[in-house]
């Protein structure tokens, strides 16, 4: 505060402080009153002000008090520090005109600077002299030479006048040295402007200096003056510049040599300099004469020194190896005789030795930097610098010395080298991935400089994050598409005949933006040249504490194994890092021997060949990918099974709460116990056995009786029993089953496999009814036509091994599931093209052999190709996405014209990919499928995969797809070992076997699961009598709990699910805009005051530990919330999602597709991704406003409303249907069945402003137009809900509008709740006939609707089952069947209907 104060004082030309400056806040008001800037340090401003706001006399005046307030009252040393950084960089800057008052400035600092130099340097603080001259915040430019010429020469000076009063000799000659040696250090390393001033500066110090340090002054004085005699002498300007330096040395020979003087070394060397300067020209002569005469005058004064002069004098080693710092010894070492050498010879190796040395600096400056005051400040700027010298010395020494030495050195400098490159790399792959995301964030679609609408030109890849039953349907925005595939040239289609990767977006895309500018990474040096055989701790040390950023805080290490994270084809180098917190992935991070963590460009290739030669290919190179890490908190692993990998026993994959899953292999025994650890470290895992173990062992436990009572005695909660008895699909069974045996999405070797379920691809419709619609599950591939399986059966009975091994015979030499069979049928969809490229060495394959038509893909694999018989993958069950050429691939024509371009699907799909799927899904799920699935189980994962029960069912392979049959580790030829990972890589691998007696058929199938079900029964519900339940406002959420109860919420209100039901619930819309959590039984909980700045309108709540809010100002609040009965709730901010532009509407979740969607008035919504809070896409912009929207939890599709417009749409983005009702309608809410997501008679229930429930079905309609025959999807009325809420019905008394509906959770029933709080409940009748929703109100109704007859206790009320209308007995006593209503026996009507109705007896 002092300081500031007597700075204002003297820049308000005020002799003494006033007393409005005394107290902090007079202090930054009057600062503010002069800059016009509040809350800045007034130092820092006032340091920019002295240029210019203050003349030379002020400013002299600021320097001297700065100056003496230094000396009396030492500034803290960051104070210090911006202050001589500041007064620098305003001072010297380069733009600076050099105008007479700056150059008075300049001094004047210079004089500041030379004071506080000495000062500290007398105090032995010699760090001083790196932070005035190469201050780290200050950018001189071309103006640092001249800057630190400028100061070392002015502080040179005042050291030739002697100590000060007060300073003790020994410190004043500690500094002194210390001074002239860096000085001269600084000489060499070009940093000085080439002033002979530094000569004379040296050479007088030298005359008065005690006896003590004088023969450390004349050791600079001697090195100086070779400095000055090594440069060179081509130009006249330069003889003119060598000829001043002779001709000092000359007038100052006798004080430079005289008696005392030892250092033949700078004798040989300047002798050596003097007679190599250019003589050419004039002033060459001139510089000739000079040096004989200046040679002649050595020898006059000092003849001993002759044999050091003349070039043909034999020099006595021993006397010149006086100086420890030339290692004159080692350049000569190894020779027959060292005792004496020639004087030309040595000559340029020493000066080269000499030079080396100076240039790489004095050791004893970087041990005398002993500050205590500075310590640690200019560490990594000085091993930076040292660095640069070692590096430019190695590089431009231009004499070869000895080898031992030179290749000791070089792999020190190549260490030095690869550590420094290493940590800046590592640096800089931070720095570039965080601005990476900020980038992307920043200027992507709908950000805050990203265009506000979808560019076509936008690529997508598949998102590895699984959903429910492990499905994978969500697309993310593929980044690096166009960098991948680069528009071709004509030439390049020429080179080859197979077709080359392209793309006509690519095309497109670079005729209209070229090659974008993208920031590349730095040139990796891993494994290019080897380190010494100790790694360094410096580079451990960068590598721990970069890794750090990828930890949580506070984080602290329990173990690490050195792992391969396996992603498709791609193998990534990683680290499993088990820490307290948590669990983590890190790409590019791996162990010593002795356990420390470091780069993994930093280890040697041979090293990796040692840990995994057991588990690569020749040919796979581990990918150094950019240092990425995954935290695995322990609380979100919901499973850890162990894998194999290249048919060993090395991999394990760990199952996450998010839907990320990761493949990792080890090496050298380490799976297992990362295994068992990380499952100790689990929870939800600590006190659960190993889930494969348990379920296989289970499962052979039980397969030991007969085949009919297999798995009769499992548990009630074993996934077998619960297939069988129908509580879980086929689709279900079969990825349990398939994760059960090791097949992985990660691992495209052992991708999971599904049969092939129908045989019909020709029929214009698809008959499931039908069982030649299918194919034989009994039978593999192989063996579905009699003609194939007779050629199979004679190549299994004249077997001979291709490979020449003395093998089993087989019926099939290839595999029903391989990489190459996975990537083909993926290949319209990335990553899997560049799967499928890289297996096919960098191009696509011949068109004809390309995957392009689903019958086409049939044929060849069960009749027509003796080497396919593949079966199918899981997404031909639910990914409509891969068999459409979205990205415009150009995959060539066939040998008959015709462009391979989307999959040709066949004609009961009606040219709807999403219709292929829908249907081919609900023949997996059919009734045929059901009884006959146990069958390929049988063949696949069973007792018939191996042994004589696949030989009698046609169903044996190649040996080396089994596992067991082969011991990689026991093979000790290379190329077979090779040849042996080649073919399991290349070709497949079997699933472990899980069952080894034949598996139970199915009890129940689908038909008589659907029977009950709500959308099964739409014209046949039962209304409510009454409301189920009154809240005091309007109904806003309607949830089921686990014992058979229901929820309500009212206004304002979203509960919070958690894994023992609804507990808490958030309210939102209070005055002061504060959240409140409260208890289900009414109790409040916590109130958060002042968490949102804007007024909360919609809130969700997607899983049990986020809450996201949406309010006025259009930006969506994620928290986290902790709710605990021991600790007091927390609610933490996870991000402010921007991209709407108006407020929110509303918003809904897909908490097992781990999406969320948002709604606005902007008319946009937009998809999230849950996991890592960011964006996804936007739908296209809708007609009106949103009102509501609705995510399937199953199919993952989006239900939106735009005031009477509804929508449906798929999780990626596509249209599937739309409506529209009268513009005076507004849909309110909207729900979704999502009980089985393939059923055709799935529904969309809507509530509007009208007071009517909607259920809309999904139809396939054909619409001929001019272009012929075309299939679309239209939504469609299947039934109305009127009573009691419609406000068309004059029979409800207090109609409302619909403010939320919701199914039970087993799909029988529909919840309704209304602006008035009540809530009613629809169900199936359990025949049809009776009470309907056309039925007018009984309570509404006193007379006949005909003969207009009242009432009475006698005359009762009977409903025409047609009209619904009310009658009396005689009015309503006729009878026909209704088939309108789904009625087929004969039922009440009135008179008018019985008429209007066809006689179904006739």
């Amino acid at each position: 505060m002092k300081l500031y104060t007597w700075l204002i004082s003297l820049m308000l030309n005020m002799d003494t402080p006033p007393s409005s400056l005394s107290n902090e806040y007079n202090l930054e008001r009057t600062f503010a009153n002069k800059s016009g800037v509040l809350n800045k340090d007034p130092l820092v401003v006032i340091l920019s002000l002295l240029r210019d706001d203050i003349d030379e006399v002020g400013f002299e005046a600021v320097v001297r008090y700065l100056t003496t307030l230094y000396l009396e009252e030492p500034l803290v040393q960051p104070v210090y520090i911006a202050l001589i950084e500041l007064f620098i960089a305003l001072i010297w800057a380069p733009y600076l005109e050099p105008t007479k008052e700056l150059i008075l400035k300049r001094q004047s600092v210079l004089v500041l600077l030379q004071e506080l130099l000495l000062n500290e340097m007398f105090k032995q603080n010699f760090d001083i002299l790196d932070i005035v001259l190469e201050p780290c915040a200050v950018d001189l430019g071309d103006g640092l030479q001249a800057f630190q010429t400028a100061v070392l020469l002015q502080t040179l000076q005042r050291i030739q006048t002697g100590a000060p009063d007060g300073i003790p000799t020994k410190n004043f000659n500690k500094a002194a040295i210390f001074f002239c040696k860096y000085t001269l250090q600084k000489l060499w390393q070009g940093k000085l402007t080439t002033s002979m001033s530094i000569l004379n500066s040296f050479s007088k110090l030298r005359e008065w200096i005690s006896k003590e340090a004088e023969g450390q002054v004349s050791y600079c004085l001697h090195r100086s003056i070779l400095y000055f005699m090594a440069r060179s002498s081509d130009t006249v300007d330069q003889q003119k510049s060598l000829l001043k330096v002779v001709h000092f040395v000359s007038e100052n020979h006798r004080l430079i040599f005289g008696s005392g003087m030892s250092d033949h070394e700078f004798v040989i060397c300047l002798s050596h300099l003097l007679r190599s300067a250019q003589t050419e020209g004039e002033w060459g002569k001139m510089l000739e004469e000079s040096s004989s005469s200046l040679l002649k005058c050595i020898k006059e004064v000092r003849p001993d020194l002759e044999i050091y002069i003349e070039p043909g004098s034999q020099i006595p080693l021993n006397s010149v190896n006086k100086s420890a710092k030339s290692g004159i010894t080692s350049l000569f070492s190894g020779g027959e005789d060292t005792s004496y050498v020639l004087q030309h010879e040595i000559a340029p190796k020493l000066f080269s030795q000499i030079k080396h040395d100076q240039e790489e600096g004095d050791r004893t400056l970087h041990h005398q930097r002993s500050s205590r005051r500075f310590t640690g400040l200019l560490t990594a700027r000085r091993q930076e610098q040292q660095l640069t010298l070692s590096v430019v010395t190695a590089l431009n020494t231009p004499y070869e010395i000895n080898y031992a030495h030179t290749t000791n050195t070089m792999v020190q400098v190549s260490d030095s080298l690869r550590e420094s490159v290493h940590s800046t790399q590592l640096q800089f792959h931070r720095v570039n991935r965080l601005w990476g995301e900020m980038q992307l964030e920043l200027t992507q679609e709908r950000g805050l400089w990203g265009p506000t609408d979808p560019s076509h030109l936008d690529r997508w890849e598949l998102d590895p994050i699984e959903g429910p039953h492990r499905t994978r349907k969500r697309l993310k925005l593929n980044t690096t598409f166009y960098t991948v595939f680069q528009p071709k040239s004509h030439e390049e289609y020429q080179v080859s005949k197979l077709k080359q990767p392209s793309s006509s977006f690519s095309r497109e895309y670079h005729h209209y933006y070229g090659t974008r500018d993208r920031v590349s990474s730095l040139t990796s040096i891993g494994g290019a040249t080897k380190m010494s055989q100790a790694i360094s701790a410096r580079a451990l040390d960068a590598d721990n504490r970069l890794m750090q950023d990828l930890l949580l805080p506070g984080e602290h290490k329990i173990m690490a194994f050195p792992c391969i994270r396996v992603e498709g084809l791609t193998t990534i180098a990683s680290l499993l890092y088990l820490g307290r917190l948590s669990a983590y992935i890190i790409d590019g991070y791996t162990t010593t021997k002795e356990g420390e963590i470091m780069d993994v460009q930093m280890l040697m290739p041979e090293e990796w060949s040692e840990r995994f030669r057991d588990i690569l290919v020749e040919s796979a190179s581990v990918v150094m990918k950019d240092k990425v890490g995954y935290n695995l908190c322990y609380k979100r692993i919901t499973e850890i099974m162990k894998r194999r990998y290249s048919l060993q026993e090395n991999g394990m994959e760990i199952f996450c709460y998010g839907g990320e899953s990761y493949f990792l292999v080890f090496g050298a025994n380490h799976r297992n116990k990362a295994y068992h650890k990380l499952r100790y470290l689990t929870p939800s895992l600590t006190q659960k056995s190993d889930f494969a173990s348990e379920v296989l062992s289970s499962a052979r436990r039980h397969t030991r009786g007969d085949a009919s009572t297999v798995f009769t005695s499992f548990r009630q909660s074993n996934v077998t029993h619960r297939w069988s008895v129908g509580e879980i699909s086929n689709f279900q069974y079969l990825m349990y089953i398939n994760t059960l045996a090791g097949r992985s999405y990660k691992d495209l070797m052992q991708y999971p496999v599904f049969p092939w379920v129908l045989a019909d691809y020709k029929s214009e419709e698809l008959d499931l009814t039908n069982p030649a619609t299918f194919r034989d599950l009994s039978k593999p591939m192989g063996a579905q036509t009699g003609e194939r399986l007779a050629q199979f059966e004679k190549r299994y009975a004249d077997w001979i091994d291709p490979h020449g091994t003395d093998t089993n015979p087989c019926h099939y030499g290839t595999f029903y599931s391989s990489a190459m069979i996975t990537s083909s049928y993926l290949i319209r969809l990335e990553p899997f093209t560049s799967s499928f490229i890289a297996l096919q060495g960098g191009h696509f394959d011949l068109a004809d052999r390309l995957f392009h038509s689903i019958e086409d893909a049939w044929s060849s694999a069960s009749m027509v190709n003796m080497c396919d018989v593949r079966e199918l993958i899981p997404e031909f069950f639910y990914l409509p996405d891969f068999l459409v050429n979205k990205d415009k691939f150009d995959f060539g024509r066939k040998q008959n014209g015709k462009k391979i371009d989307n999959v040709i699907l066949p004609k009961w799909a009606k040219g709807d990919p999403a219709e292929f799927i829908r249907l081919h899904r609900e023949a997996l799920e059919s009734d045929y499928v059901s009884k006959n699935l146990h069958l390929w189980i049988d063949l696949i994962f069973g007792y018939k995969q191996r042994g004589e029960q696949a030989r009698l069912a046609h169903n044996t392979f190649h040996c080396y797809f089994y596992e067991g049959n082969i011991d990689l580790a026991s093979l000790t030829d290379p190329l077979r070992k090779s040849a042996v990972r080649g073919f399991i890589n290349n070709f497949g691998q079997a699933p472990k076997q899980i069952f080894n007696r034949p598996h139970q058929q199915r009890q129940v199938v689908y038909s008589d699961l659907v029977r009950r079900t709500f959308h099964y029964n739409v014209v046949n519900l039962r209304p409510p009598v009454r409301e189920e339940r009154v809240i005091s406002s309007a109904v806003q959420q309607i949830e089921g709990t686990d014992n058979g109860g229901t929820l309500f919420a009212g206004k304002n209100k979203v509960l919070v699910p958690s894994s023992s039901g609804y507990n808490y619930y958030f309210t939102w819309g209070l005055p002061d805009n504060s959240l409140l959590l409260g208890a289900v039984d009414g109790k409040i909980v916590h109130v958060y005051e002042e968490l949102e700045k804007q007024r909360v309108v919609c809130a969700i709540c997607p899983d049990s530990e986020t809450l996201a809010v949406g309010g006025e100002h259009s930006y969506i609040s994620v928290y986290t919330h902790s709710l605990s009965r021991t600790k007091d709730p927390t609610l933490t901010l996870q991000k402010k999602l921007l991209g709407h532009t108006n407020m929110l509407c509303g918003m809904s979740s897909s908490h097992n597709h781990r999406v969320f969607a948002s709604g606005s008035h902007d008319r946009t919504v937009i998809l999230w991704d849950l996991n890592k809070l960011t964006f996804i896409r936007q739908l296209p912009v809708h007609p009106e406003s949103i009102t509501t929207l609705d995510m399937n939890e199953v199919s993952g599709d989006v239900v939106t409303a735009a005031k009477n417009y509804l929508f449906l749409w798929s999780i990626n983005g596509d249209l599937i249907a739309r409506t529209a009702l009268p513009a005076t309608t507004v849909i309110q809410v909207c729900t979704q069945t999502t009980i089985n997501e393939w059923d055709n008679n799935n529904v969309i229930v809507s509530g509007s402003s009208d007071g009517i429930i909607r259920i809309w079905g999904v139809l396939f309609q054909n619409t001929n137009n001019t272009e012929g025959e075309k299939w679309e999807k239209r939504l469609i009325v299947r039934a109305r809900l009127t009573m009691h809420t419609s406000f068309l019905r004059p029979d409800n008394r207090q109609p409302a509008e619909i403010t939320c509906v919701r199914f039970s959770e087993d799909h029988v029933s529909l919840y309704v709740g209304d602006s008035r709080g009540r809530v009613f409940c629809w169900t199936p009748n359990d025949s049809t006939g009776k009470q309907a929703d056309h039925w007018v109100l009984d309570s509404g109704t006193k007379e006949c609707a005909s003969c207009g007859v009242r009432f009475t206790f006698v005359e009762r009320r009977h409903h025409c089952r047609d009209c619904g209308k009310v009658f009396c007995n005689t009015c309503s006593d006729f009878y026909r069947t209704v088939p309108q209503r789904n009625i087929s026996h004969k039922v009440r009507v009135c008179k008018v209907c019985f008429k209007s109705l066809p006689d179904s007896d006739n």
